[in-house]
C-alpha cells in the first residue's frame, strides 16, 4: 500500500512539473521593440499582449478601456520608461506587476528642449522632455533586454537556461548591427532628420543631426521647406522613418537631398521583426553613403 502511494505521489509531481513547464504565461508591452525582447528571448513560450494599433505611434496611444483590462490580466506589464507611457497617468494598472524597464538607465536618458507642437495621425504632441527612443542606444537597449530577462526567469523559473541563452544570442546580433551602423556611417556625421526620433542614434554614432517635424506621407508646408533650405550646408542626407511621399520625395531630390529610411520600429515594423528592421536601415545606410 505504502508503495503504490509513493509511486501515485511521484506520478502527481511528475504531472505538477510538467503542467507547469508547458503552461503559457502572458506578458503585457506598450512598444514593439519590447514586445521582440519578450518573443525572442522566450523563444515564443510566452504569450505576448500589445494592444497598440498599427496605425498609431504607441508613445501617443490612448488606451481604451479594454485595452487596460487586458493588460491587468497579464501575469506581467513591462513598460518602456523614460516618459514613453505617458496614458499611466490617468490609468489603473497594478504595480506590483509592472515593470519599467529603463529604471536603470536614468543617467543616460536625454533630454529635448523646446521641441515644437505638431500634429501626426490626428493628434497634437511635441517631443519635449526624455527622449523615450531609448532602444535606438544599443547600450540602454541591451539593459531592457536584461531586465526583460530577469523578469521572465521570475515567470519561468524552470526555462531558466533557455531564457539566458537565448538572450545572450539576441544581446550578440543587437551588438554586431549597430556596430555595422556606426561602421557604415564613419565618414558621414551629419544629418537632417524628419522627426526628433533619432538622439541616441546620434549620440552612439558621434552624429550631428537636425531634426524637422515632417511626416512622410504629409507635404510640408512652403515655410517648412525654406526651413530645410536654411539647414542644406548642414547636411544633404536626411532620415525619414518610412519611405516619404513621392510628392516629397521628387522635392528633396530636385534640392539634392537624399533620403535615407531608418525605421525606429516602435510599432510593428513591416518585416515584423525588429532585428531585421535594423539590418535594413544598416541597408539603407550603406547604399545612400556609398552609392
Amino acid at each position: 500500500m505504502l508503495r503504490l502511494s509513493l509511486i501515485i505521489l511521484i506520478f502527481l509531481l511528475f504531472s505538477c512539473n510538467k503542467e507547469d513547464l508547458n503552461k503559457k504565461v502572458s506578458v503585457a508591452v506598450t512598444n514593439y521593440p519590447l514586445h521582440w525582447l519578450v518573443d525572442r528571448i522566450s523563444g515564443g513560450t510566452i504569450d505576448v499582449i500589445y494592444e497598440a494599433p498599427d496605425h498609431i505611434d504607441p508613445a501617443y496611444w490612448k488606451p481604451r478601456d479594454s485595452d487596460i483590462r487586458s493588460m491587468q490580466e497579464a501575469d506581467l506589464i513591462l513598460l518602456n520608461g523614460a516618459t514613453y507611457e505617458k496614458w499611466m497617468n490617468s490609468v489603473s494598472i497594478p504595480s506590483s506587476i509592472t515593470v519599467d524597464t529603463s529604471k536603470d538607465c536614468k543617467d543616460m536618458f536625454i533630454t529635448i528642449k523646446d521641441a515644437e507642437v505638431h500634429e501626426h495621425n490626428g493628434v497634437k504632441h511635441s517631443h519635449d522632455g526624455t527622449d523615450f527612443n531609448t532602444w535606438l542606444d544599443v547600450k540602454i537597449f541591451s539593459k531592457q533586454a536584461d531586465e526583460v530577462l530577469k523578469q521572465l526567469i521570475k515567470l519561468k523559473p524552470q526555462m531558466e537556461a533557455d531564457f539566458k541563452k537565448n538572450h545572450s544570442s539576441l544581446l550578440s546580433e543587437l551588438k554586431l548591427v549597430f556596430e555595422e551602423i556606426n561602421k557604415a556611417s564613419s565618414n558621414q556625421k551629419q544629418y537632417l532628420a524628419s522627426h526628433p526620433v533619432y538622439d541616441y542614434l546620434a549620440r552612439a554614432n558621434s552624429w550631428k543631426v537636425k531634426n524637422f517635424h515632417w511626416e512622410p506621407e504629409s507635404m510640408p508646408p512652403e515655410e517648412e521647406w525654406e526651413k530645410l533650405k536654411e539647414a542644406l550646408p548642414h547636411s544633404k542626407y536626411m532620415l525619414y522613418e518610412d519611405e516619404p511621399s513621392k510628392e516629397i520625395s521628387d522635392q528633396l531630390k530636385s534640392l539634392g537631398v537624399t533620403v535615407i529610411v531608418f525605421r525606429t520600429a516602435g510599432n510593428i515594423p513591416p518585416s515584423k521583426d525588429f532585428m531585421k528592421e535594423m539590418e535594413a536601415n544598416l541597408e539603407n545606410l550603406k547604399k545612400a553613403l556609398n552609392p
